[in-house]
């Protein structure tokens, strides 16, 4: 039997179907709501999160940009510069060398004349409070000349037409650096002066290269190519200073980066050092008869290896550490040592237990010729490494 689903029977009331379907769409609406503010709720919850976190580190380093920077001696920790406070004085300036003696790369120290002008608005006088940091108890005692200054002799700025400051100074004198040694004699080098302010933090007073300054790159210096020069500017977070709060402080610096010239290294130390070996070498390829004169090459190319090492050691500090040069001695040794034992034994090998000497020509030229690309190969691994 087939019910009429239209007509009411006993079991059923009569049911509004436009009456569900509205409710079924309110309910509907109701749960599209409900899941639309829930994502909504955890969108601002996670943004106050990140912000919570996230705000104080911004605002904390708005003085400066990036991770600190390696390879500056500092007392704080320095980095390149952010933003500059609105409040900081803005002294730009520039520096022209004249001329650079002395570098004692045994005493890690160098000399250096140049000027250093500084242009600045505002009542702040920063030639009088610049402070290098790296100087050094040098031959030439530290020496600034003003350009500028008042009846009495003392400091005084010269007034620009805009109205800007403007000072010059001559500045004498030695300066500190760390030498890295590691390639000597294929080094480069940098000459680095630094400098910042005794008196005002970063707040108050800010270094700025002058961006329109004519670097001159063909600068000379007796003994070393000139690579290039360059300034920059970073800022050095001290945590105290003499009690006073953790604070920025603006400083610049001005480099100069030299290398030696390959010249040095090939006719200073590689040619002598290649004759003493070629000599030693070439003991294994004379007859086994000539046994005085191959223990005398061997035994002299040893020797004459101490006093070429001993030459140039005075040129570098006492704890310099094992530079590229030491390691193609010890090569040489290697190969020194390994050709005297080797004459030695083949002598003893003749003369007492009498075994023809011919039996040994092959193996000694063999021996010379693997025990000389011994030596190259590991001086090329030595440059590429070191």
């Amino acid at each position: 039997m087939k019910l009429d689903p239209s007509a009411p029977n006993e079991y059923s009331e009569p049911v509004d179907f436009d009456s569900r379907t509205q409710l079924l769409s309110l309910k509907s609406q109701s749960s599209g709501w409900t899941k639309a503010s829930r994502m909504l709720f955890g969108l601002l919850l996670a943004g106050l999160i990140v912000s919570a976190f996230a705000l104080p580190a911004l605002g904390a380093a708005s003085d400066v940009s990036g991770k600190p920077v390696s390879g500056i001696p500092s007392t704080g920790t320095v980095y390149n510069v952010g933003t500059i406070p609105s409040t900081a004085e803005i002294v730009s300036y520039g520096i022209t060398p004249v001329n650079v003696y002395g570098v004692s790369v045994a005493g890690n120290t160098w000399d250096f004349n140049f000027y250093m002008w500084m242009r600045w608005k505002g009542d702040l006088d920063p030639t009088s409070t610049t402070q290098f940091i790296n100087t050094a108890s040098a031959e030439t005692s530290f020496q600034v000349t003003y350009a500028y200054t008042a009846s009495d002799g003392s400091e005084q700025p010269m007034t620009l037409p805009d109205g800007s400051k403007f000072q010059r100074l001559y500045v004498q004198g030695g300066f500190a650096q760390d030498f890295k040694l590691n390639r000597y004699p294929l080094d480069s080098q940098k000459l680095q002066i630094r400098f910042s302010n005794s008196t005002y933090p970063l707040a108050r007073l800010a270094y700025v290269a002058d961006p329109n300054q004519k670097i001159n790159n063909n600068f000379s210096i007796s003994s070393w190519k000139t690579v290039g020069i360059t300034n920059h500017n970073y800022v050095e977070q001290l945590s105290s200073v003499q009690g006073i709060p953790p604070s920025n402080w603006s400083m610049g610096t001005w480099t100069i980066e030299i290398r030696r010239p390959f010249n040095y290294f090939l006719y200073k130390l590689l040619i002598p050092m290649a004759i003493v070996l070629i000599a030693s070498v070439v003991a294994l390829l004379l007859s086994p008869e000539l046994e005085g004169s191959r223990l005398s090459l061997a035994a002299g190319g040893l020797l004459t290896l101490i006093f070429l090492q001993q030459g140039y050691a005075g040129d570098l500090p006492p704890n310099s550490g094992l530079t590229m040069i030491d390691k193609y001695y010890a090569l040489g040794y290697i190969v020194v040592i390994a050709t005297f034992l080797r004459i030695i034994w083949e002598t003893s090998q003749v003369f007492i237990h009498k075994k023809e000497e011919l039996s040994f020509v092959k193996a000694d030229r063999r021996l010379a010729v693997i025990i000389s690309a011994a030596f190259v190969a590991g001086c090329v691994i030595f440059t590429i490494v070191s």
